[in-house]
């Protein structure tokens, strides 16, 4: 018998914000909070664009009571983040609106940072074994191009597919040897000042 797939729905979310603008601190946050927090393998934290320049994260649970508890812990572990969740919004009142907005964003999807099977990925692998160790569900390459199962993808470990309703696609780019992700791992801006 074989193991089952990965997926990513459904969930008991939370809505958070400390005032990001940048993916990158958004997503070292999300990531730090795995350290953090008791988290489920199927835990899912994604980003959403809340406001112009800045950023809300929502952390999606299997269960309420882990929600619960993640709820009451996010204070006391990230003091400068606001939580919105069921039972209302914990932390700095300035990041609220923002947190309530990750909040009702959540459910309808986002860009993936956590999400089932993420950890502990090879740096290179097929099309075949991504779809069927992780939660994603498909990948879309740029261009339309065919992409076959026996495909190779460099990870650069660095997935970030984008969640639309129950659905985690993640957008490749051609690349010498197969593909790549299209979200480079640490982007910076091209020629800024010059």
């Amino acid at each position: 018998m074989s193991p089952q797939r990965p997926s990513a729905g459904p969930h008991h979310w939370l809505g958070l914000a400390a005032g990001h603008s940048r993916n990158a601190d958004a997503d070292h946050l999300l990531l730090g909070l795995v350290d953090e927090l008791p988290l489920s393998n199927a835990a899912l934290g994604q980003t959403h664009r809340v406001a112009p320049g800045r950023l809300g994260l929502s952390l999606g649970l299997p269960s309420a009571s882990l929600a619960e508890a993640a709820f009451g812990l996010l204070p006391e572990v990230a003091p400068r983040l606001a939580v919105a969740g069921p039972e209302g919004v914990r932390g700095p009142e300035r990041w609220h609106a923002d947190a309530v907005a990750a909040l009702a964003a959540a459910p309808e999807g986002g860009r993936a940072v956590l999400f089932p099977g993420a950890a502990g990925l090879p740096e290179r692998i097929t099309v075949a074994e991504l779809l069927a160790r992780t939660a994603i569900d498909a990948v879309r390459v740029l261009g339309g191009a065919a992409v076959g199962p026996e495909a190779w993808v460099e990870t650069r470990g660095h997935l970030r597919p984008e969640r639309l309703g129950a659905t985690l696609t993640l957008r490749l780019a051609p690349a010498r040897a197969g593909f790549v992700p299209f979200e480079v791992p640490d982007p910076h801006p091209c020629c800024g000042g010059h």
